[in-house]
């Protein structure tokens, strides 16, 4: 049995064992049209999930690209935008790494615009959104009436998701051909029409999504495939850590024993006095994931990760989300987890305080990285070590804060948890992560 796993914004290879990556997971979707307005607000019917896949595709009348904020996503990626002489079709993507929200809003820079807009959520994919694009464009000179994507090289397993916009097609559009699923209900307005649809791959091949017109409409169709991950085969290995502790500072910069290697992956323990979360840079890392993190409920204990690329380099900086203050930060590098890699992320916390951290339990498979952080925010107490076969990596105290890291690597199939004894009775936050491939 299998927790829903979600990818983190790592990616180094295309290359996966297929045979044992987990199928992509529709979790949620939703859409919204409005006319005539700079802004579009699409409204999920629950809050994002930390790690997921968001997937935001936009129609609209005009050729303007808009900004898109919201879902819990730090960097939205324009993946594929394609122009048509009524308007522009455009996909966006975003790994959930931030506060998960259930609202994503399109803003347009000048005129008003009507926009028609769906989001799916999806769970078991890669990070980095290294992804296959295709698209093209059609006009009714042309005398085929079936709109279609360009072709996308796909792996068994992989997830395809497209979207066609007609903004002066003559008929509705109909729903995608057998196979696809609807992220929204085709549907027209005043002349405004645009149908999006989603399918996993059951074979590898090219793959392209088609609408099927009574006549030929002018149009735009976009696909775009991301690669599903895979289960890890063998146990990872710790390479080297590195801990740090400041008082009354603004940011904190630690240099490495020795430069990570490119594949490798970085993970970041860091309790800070800030209710702001920080922000990460350096170590070769394109892009820093944040798993998961207590602020603002509770200042504020985060774990970030990110995978190495090409070119490493042995500093990493922290920079506190106010200051000066009190950070405490603890940075592992760890080889042999597969590419793609996906984390699953949970927080347990006590408000009111009490002498036992523990963390949420978590489903891990054989082999699978668990991370897990106790942070508390009072001065004087103690922590004990951690439970469950866990290892403690450091220790750090403060003035007003104290943490503890610690790690597992799973020896088969089960639910993992640990906790830490206080001295006495504070409130604290304890995140713990999952870094696998399902």
């Amino acid at each position: 049995m299998h927790m829903p796993r979600f990818a983190a914004l790592f990616f180094l290879s295309i290359l996966c064992a297929s045979a044992t990556a987990q199928t992509p997971e529709l979790l949620q979707c939703s859409e919204a049209m409005r006319k005539f307005t700079s802004q579009c607000v699409v409204t999920l019917p629950q809050r994002t999930t930390p790690g997921a896949l968001l997937v935001a595709l936009c129609s609209q009348t005009s050729a303007s690209t808009p900004t898109i904020t919201g879902g819990g996503v730090s960097q939205w990626t324009l993946q594929s935008a394609q122009a048509m002489p009524a308007g522009a079709a455009q996909a966006w993507t975003g790994i959930v790494d931030g506060t998960p929200t259930q609202t994503v809003t399109f803003t347009h820079p000048g005129t008003p615009t009507t926009t028609k807009a769906s989001v799916g959520e999806w769970r078991g994919l890669l990070g980095t959104l290294q992804v296959t694009v295709a698209s093209t464009t059609g006009d009714v000179s042309a005398p085929d009436p079936t709109a279609t994507t360009g072709f996308v090289h796909v792996e068994r397993g992989d997830l395809v998701v497209a979207l066609l916009a007609a903004p002066t097609a003559n008929e509705r559009i109909p729903a995608p051909r057998s196979g696809w699923k609807a992220i929204a209900a085709a549907g027209s307005d005043r002349g405004y029409f645009s149908s999006a649809g989603w399918t996993v791959a059951d074979s590898a091949g090219q793959l392209a999504l088609h609408w099927d017109f009574a006549r030929a409409q002018d149009h735009a169709a976009i696909a775009v495939a991301f690669r599903a991950a895979a289960a890890p085969t063998s146990a990872p290995q710790l390479r080297q850590h590195r801990n740090e502790q400041r008082w009354g500072v603004g940011s904190i910069t630690m240099q490495l024993e020795k430069a990570p290697i490119p594949g490798s992956l970085l993970v970041v323990c860091h309790e800070s006095n800030s209710s702001v979360n920080s922000r990460i840079q350096g170590g070769g890392v394109a892009a820093w994931a944040l798993c998961m993190s207590s602020a603002p409920t509770i200042v504020n204990s985060e774990i970030w990760a990110g995978v190495v690329g090409p070119n490493p380099n042995d500093t990493i900086t922290i920079t506190l989300g106010s200051s000066p203050n009190g950070a405490i930060v603890c940075v592992t590098e760890w080889i042999g987890l597969p590419s793609p890699l996906c984390f699953q992320a949970m927080l347990g916390s006590s408000p009111a305080g009490s002498t036992l951290i523990h963390t949420p339990p978590v489903l891990a498979d054989a082999n699978e990285l668990v991370v897990a952080l106790a942070g508390l925010h009072q001065g004087g107490n103690t922590i004990g070590p951690p439970s469950n076969g866990f290892t403690e990596l450091m220790q750090g105290y403060l003035t007003s804060t104290a943490q503890s890291s610690a790690f597992r690597v799973a020896t088969q199939a089960g639910a993992i948890s640990t906790t830490w004894p206080l001295l006495y009775s504070t409130r604290w936050a304890a995140p713990i992560v999952v870094f696998g491939g399902n």
